[in-house]
């Protein structure tokens, strides 16, 4: 929205930057979702609706939820890291 109310909406630089903002955050706060049902998995397993989650139904182990959530969080940092010195 900045790159659209500063007048600059045909700089694509500006516009690709943007995009790539919004992938990487997308990516940080699903890392952090995935985070915050790994903790509160036991409590989920006991609610009449958070019971069929992923995690606390049991079709996504622990193991496999950390592993996507270091991927998440890493490619996140990385499109930080590589396009936003």
């Amino acid at each position: 929205m900045p790159v659209f109310f500063g007048g600059k909406i045909f700089e694509t630089q500006l516009l690709t930057n943007a995009f790539l903002a919004f992938i990487g955050f997308s990516f940080i706060a699903s890392g952090i979702y995935v985070f915050n049902d790994m903790q509160d998995v036991a409590e989920d397993r006991q609610h009449p609706e958070k019971k069929n989650r992923p995690l606390a139904s049991g079709a996504l182990s622990l193991p496999t939820a950390k592993i996507i959530l270091a991927f998440l969080v890493v490619l996140g940092v990385v499109i930080f890291g590589t396009f936003f010195d």
